[in-house]
């Protein structure tokens, strides 16, 4: 093995066993952290993760280089701060929408982070998503304007994101992120009949200060499994999985795992959700029902999770996405994706020309740096660009595999 890849995996193994908790092997961790390639740590964990790493090395007492502790040290007190204002703007959004007749379901991070974590600010997250009852945004929008919260230029202007199903709001400086849905994209695009009930199982919780509807544990299961295998496709999916983790190991005594399955069958979604509870269970050691694959149907989740791991410690935002137009094989294919997606942004049907402006102005503010990036470090050619091409045709075979693991198990309880 190449010596840059070995040090690379030695960083991310010390990562995941820095994070499993309860702790396999405190001494050897102990050890390990002695001689580990810091900077490869840290690097390989990926800001998201610093908090949590952070937390890990003072309760598990480990040795770490000055320079490291100060590091992990300011990323776990900038997440604290930004957790409690983040709370604060949630604990006069959340019931304001409640007073308003439009009670939000808070999805993702936020929940989890409150429910499952040992401290919220240890799960960092770029936004918030709530769910609200259709047809609602436009009174949302205005509920959440008069407390300060104002359209981004994600979605175009806001008569744009109301008719568009999303708001994308954000809130003091620098901004908290919003998301407010119709519907949740994941589920939306692949359960879209089971929206209704799994909005009516949702149950009401303490979130910090704040009380609010979440969803039930086994909704909450497949909507981060959804969102990690179907629309990441395992990308950058560490702290997603961390996410299913920290989950399953504090609802393990309550939940029916049979049900789970058999309700993940009906629905054709058992191979994104036991891919995704297999790459957790391989990389945090979650403890799961001996004999569970079989009994949903899909036998080969293991080996699925064992192709999504690479996916999941990828860090192309750091770089190029292997998925986009600038990750063609030749100069000529780039540019063509770059103009086929450029026209698709100016030919988009919002209702007025701001709405387009707005969109090029999207475009160009999140594609220019990551090009500027990639032409200067050379990630168009050689071994980086290799690697990441590498990258967007093992998540094409693996979104292959996980349709048909999904088609396989549904067909098997047919039978």
């Amino acid at each position: 093995m190449d010596p840059a890849e070995a040090t690379r995996d030695r960083a991310r193994s010390f990562v995941a066993r820095a994070l499993t908790v309860p702790p396999q092997d405190v001494g050897g961790l102990a050890r390990d952290a002695a001689s580990a390639p810091w900077s490869t740590v840290l690097r390989e964990a990926g800001r998201p993760l610093h908090p949590l790493l952070g937390a890990a090395v003072v309760r598990l007492g480990l040795g770490v280089p000055p320079d490291v502790r100060a590091t992990l040290d300011a990323a776990g007190r900038h997440a604290a701060i930004v957790a409690l204002r983040r709370q604060s703007a949630l604990h006069e959004a959340l019931p304001a929408l409640e007073r308003a007749g439009l009670p939000p379901v808070v999805l993702k991070g936020f929940d989890v982070a409150h429910r499952f974590y040992d401290a919220p600010a240890l799960r960092p997250m770029n936004d918030v998503d709530l769910w609200l009852p259709r047809g609602t945004l436009a009174k949302a929008a205005g509920v959440l304007g008069r407390l300060g919260w104002r359209p981004t230029w994600r979605g175009g202007s806001l008569a744009a994101q109301v008719a568009g199903g999303t708001l994308w709001l954000e809130h003091g400086t620098p901004p908290l992120l919003l998301e407010v849905h119709e519907a949740p994209g994941s589920l939306r695009a692949t359960v879209p009949g089971a929206l209704a009930a799994i909005r009516a199982r949702s149950v009401r919780v303490q979130l910090g200060p704040t009380e609010a509807l979440v969803l039930d544990v086994p909704d909450l299961l497949l909507h981060v499994a959804l969102h990690t295998a179907r629309h990441h496709r395992f990308f950058e999916a560490v702290l997603r999985l961390h996410d299913v983790a920290c989950i399953v190991r504090r609802s393990a005594a309550g939940l029916d795992w049979d049900r789970i399955g058999d309700d993940a069958r009906r629905l054709g979604t058992s191979g994104w959700l036991a891919t995704t509870l297999a790459a957790a269970q391989l990389l945090f050691h979650v403890e799961l029902p001996d004999g569970l694959w079989a009994r949903w149907g899909v036998s080969e989740a293991p080996d699925l999770a064992r192709a999504a791991l690479p996916l999941a410690w990828s860090r192309w935002r750091t770089s190029a996405n292997p998925e986009s137009a600038s990750m063609a094989a030749s100069p000529v294919a780039r540019w063509r994706g770059l103009a086929t997606r450029l026209a698709a942004v100016v030919a988009h049907e919002g209702p007025t020309l701001e709405d387009r402006w707005l969109r090029l102005r999207l475009a160009a503010q999140v594609s220019a740096p990551a090009w500027w990036r990639a032409l200067r470090e050379g990630q168009f050619s050689g071994a980086r660009a290799d690697e990441m091409r590498r990258l967007g045709r093992a998540s094409e075979a693996l979104e292959r595999a996980l349709e048909a693991a999904n088609a396989r198990a549904a067909g098997s309880g047919d039978r």
